[in-house]
């Protein structure tokens, strides 16, 4: 019936657009109906406008069968309100989107062919040559539908929920490998250490915070106590060394307190006083980094734009959340390095960025203008998981297509990939004001190329491990970063033990010393005692001087110079042992009775 009156339709149109003037001469009343005509096909486009697009479209491709046009409807004063299409708008009104359901709970396969319940928007579909449903807006749907293709109505994941789905899956991922990580610290548990355990404690808190999440582990976060974990075997080995140091050294600075007495000369006193300063120094643990403002772990980076000039809603969020600073850098960082690698394909990049852009918007539901309010800063685990997917696929080409540099540096954290940048600015081959954010543009890649053949390595742009270790670091694991870790510390420590060697050695040459003066002292005591008791008594004229000489030798030795006055005393007085011996006898045999 739509056909018919359609057909009846088109032959009225016809026969007016063909009808001439009844009379040659133009009347008051032809002038009046031209105006009333102008009216109303004024009118009726007017009206033909308050119609969506889609539904514009889709008569127009009904009109189009018929050869004619919503236009050319119009010109003749017809409207859409014109009962003679209600045909048309019957077979139409099934492609205007407001009579689709969105946002409703329903059931759909997932990646793995498992049932799940999700959240879903009625779409326009069509199946294609395997039976699969291939979703399309609703122009491409009138297209398709008035090219002979058959459309449907089909439940569609919503690309939210989709994005919400795969973080959590993704977090869950994560959660799995934080048990695993956590599992992997037994073997430090018993580490003789106490730095090594607080290591420990501190980052086995640190997992169980990130697994209590209520969005659960965050990428950056994991990452993290997975570099810390993977430090904690260079740490455990540092502390060994600088445990054992500090025990050598710790046993002679107790035999150097002990040995020490107060009477040591004063060069000894001031020397220990310099090694007790020193001990004190380089026995001190490796102290807990400063949180402060990070650079790298200790420092906020990102994102890859200048958030002054943000002024829509998706580079804001991203500048207002730590974490998307941080993944929107991370992909920059594998964008430049497949630039470096397909040069010839810049623009296909830059065309795949701009769509990345496109489709985050309409993903996660995210408005081109305006402010970001509550509802827009939900999207931020949707923003994250759509940038992270871009990242990966973007590393994983640079894995398959680069040479073996390119794979180590994208195996590289953000943090090691800063370190390294302030390094060859450091090195002169960056400008001084050059901004060292982890990302290696065009200015990095020419310096690595300029730093490579002064190395005389292959220069390709990219920063391999041999080329890394040149700069002060290779592919080996990123230290811990919580901690302050000295590696010249058990050397000091060795240097101090061998100082208190040198000190404990000269203390040595000081103790013989004055246990030979103390027993020179002892040979002359018993000798002036000896002198003392015969010149109390009647001795023989003849001796008397020489032993009144021998007194003076005793009172006038420095204590410095006793063990050769005490030989030298002795020399003497064996000399007059005979007549001394003899003196004392007489004394002895002499009485008050005889």
């Amino acid at each position: 019936m739509a056909r018919g009156g359609w057909c009846g339709f088109v032959l009225l149109a016809a026969a007016l657009a063909s009808a001439g003037p009844a009379q040659a001469q133009i009347s008051p009343a032809d002038i009046f109906g031209s105006l009333i005509g102008a009216a109303q096909a004024q009118a009726a486009r007017e009206a033909w406008a308050r119609l969506s697009n889609p539904e514009r479209s889709c008569i127009d491709h009904a009109l189009a069968r018929q050869n004619a046009d919503i236009a050319g409807l119009a010109q003749r004063g017809i409207g859409p309100d014109d009962g003679r299409l209600s045909g048309v708008f019957a077979q139409c009104r099934r492609f205007t989107e407001p009579n689709l359901r969105r946002g409703f709970s329903c059931t759909v396969s997932d990646d793995i062919g498992g049932s799940i319940t999700t959240t879903c928007n009625q779409t326009f579909a069509y199946r294609d040559g395997d039976g699969r449903v291939q979703p399309v807006e609703a122009r491409e749907a009138i297209d398709l539908h008035f090219s002979g293709t058959r459309i449907i109505v089909a439940d569609v994941e919503t690309g939210e929920a989709r994005e919400t789905r795969r973080a959590r899956a993704e977090a869950q991922g994560r959660a799995e490998q934080l048990q695993v990580l956590k599992g992997s610290l037994a073997t430090y548990q018993r580490d003789p250490s106490p730095v090594v355990r607080s290591e420990i404690a501190r980052i086995q808190s640190r997992i169980d915070q990130q697994l209590g999440a209520r969005i659960g582990p965050s990428a950056p976060d994991t990452e993290t106590i997975e570099r810390e974990i993977g430090g904690l075997a260079a740490l455990s080995q540092g502390e060994t060394l600088r445990m054992a140091a500090l025990d050598r050294m710790s046993g002679l600075r107790a035999q150097a307190e002990a040995r020490t007495k107060a009477d040591v000369p004063d060069g000894l006193r001031k020397r220990l006083a310099e090694l007790r300063k020193d001990a004190v120094s380089v026995s001190e643990p490796p102290r807990v980094a400063s949180p402060a403002k990070m650079v790298g772990p200790t420092r906020d980076l990102g994102p890859s734009f200048d958030c002054e000039r943000a002024n829509t809603p998706l580079p804001t969020l991203i500048c207002a959340d730590a974490g998307l600073r941080r993944v929107d850098l991370d992909m920059a960082r594998a964008f430049y390095a497949l630039r470096q690698l397909r040069p010839e394909a810049a623009a296909e990049l830059k065309e795949a960025s701009n769509d990345l852009v496109k489709r985050t918007l309409t993903t996660c539901r995210i408005p081109e203008t305006g402010k970001v309010t509550a509802a827009v800063r939900k999207a931020i685990p949707c923003v994250a998981a759509t940038y992270q997917r871009q990242r990966d696929a973007w590393s994983a080409r640079v894995g398959r297509e680069g040479p073996v540099s390119a794979r180590q540096e994208i195996a590289r954290s953000l943090e090691d990939h800063v370190r390294l940048q302030e390094a060859l600015r450091n090195a002169g081959y960056l400008p001084s004001d050059a901004t060292a954010d982890g990302v290696y543009g065009g200015v990095t890649r020419k310096a690595l190329v300029a730093f490579a053949e002064a190395e005389g390595m292959a220069a390709d742009g990219f920063l391999g491990d041999g080329l890394a270790s040149k700069l002060g670091r290779g592919s080996i694991s990123a230290p811990n970063v919580s901690l302050i870790t000295d590696p010249s510390l058990p050397a000091r420590i060795d240097a101090v033990a061998r100082r208190y060697e040198s000190y404990l050695a000269d203390l040595g040459v000081e103790e013989r010393d004055r246990s030979t003066r103390l027993q020179a002292q002892r040979q002359i005591d018993e000798q002036r005692k000896r002198v003392e008791a015969l010149l109390a008594g009647p001795v023989p004229e003849d001796l008397r001087p020489e032993l009144a000489v021998l007194v003076q030798q005793f009172d006038g030795t420095a204590p410095k110079d006793l063990p050769k006055a005490a030989e030298a005393i002795q020399q003497r007085f064996s000399q007059i042992e005979p007549r001394v011996r003899e003196a004392e006898a007489i004394q002895r045999a002499v009485t008050d009775k005889n």
